[in-house]
């Protein structure tokens, strides 16, 4: 029973080890940029700058929504820096990248941008209940920084899609399996989580733990 429960851990261990070299990406959570630090200012290169007084690199005054947006969509989306240059201030950035050929439409998703006629900020979730969370710069008008859960209630009127990360949740993710000894093990995903495989028949063993 405890040679059996002790090869029961030491596969599922082995399956973790080799879920992240394969892709499986932590049960289910998109290999994506979100793995980096968000809800953060960390790696923003202006955070310590004075606000409103000198120019980042892609023509916006540092500390600003309009500068944040742009670190966001080349440090996170995988813009270009010239991608993201000559969009004005934040009023101007839907007519702007209307222009461009960029969509613009009513529906939050992540990595893109909220507009509204003062302020843009970076989607960075969207939420199950309909919601949307953004981070932003300069929302207290003082070049401060936050995140900003249930942004919906904001006053956003439109979404700028540069470049979408992702949904609201990560598809689900391709089992992984090991075999190990003489015993076959994996883990696999159902549309209610994780559930351990011991003998292969592609169902559920918890008896068997």
């Amino acid at each position: 029973m405890f040679k059996k429960r002790n090869r029961v851990i030491s596969a599922l261990l082995t399956v973790i080890m080799m879920a992240g070299m394969t892709g499986f990406g932590g049960f289910g959570l998109p290999r994506t940029a979100q793995a980096a630090s968000w809800h953060t200012n960390e790696g923003y290169p202006y955070k310590d700058s004075k606000f409103d007084v000198a120019y980042d690199k892609w023509g916006y005054y540092t500390r600003n929504c309009t500068s944040w947006v742009a670190y966001c969509l080349t440090s996170r989306n995988g813009l270009s820096d010239s991608e993201v240059k000559g969009f004005g201030n934040a009023g101007q950035w839907k007519e702007r990248a209307q222009g461009k050929g960029i969509r613009v439409d009513n529906t939050p998703a992540v990595g893109a941008v909220a507009w509204k006629s003062t302020h843009v900020a970076w989607v960075c979730a969207v939420n199950s209940n309909g919601t949307f969370d953004v981070e932003e710069y300069n929302y207290d008008f003082a070049g401060g920084y936050r995140h900003t859960p249930n942004a919906n209630t904001k006053g956003y009127t439109a979404f700028i899609h540069f470049k979408d990360i992702g949904g609201s949740s990560p598809a689900p993710a391709a089992a992984s399996s090991a075999n190990i000894g003489n015993g076959y093990y994996s883990v696999q995903h159902s549309g209610s989580g994780l559930y351990f495989d011991i003998d292969g028949a592609g169902k559920q063993d918890t008896a068997n733990l």
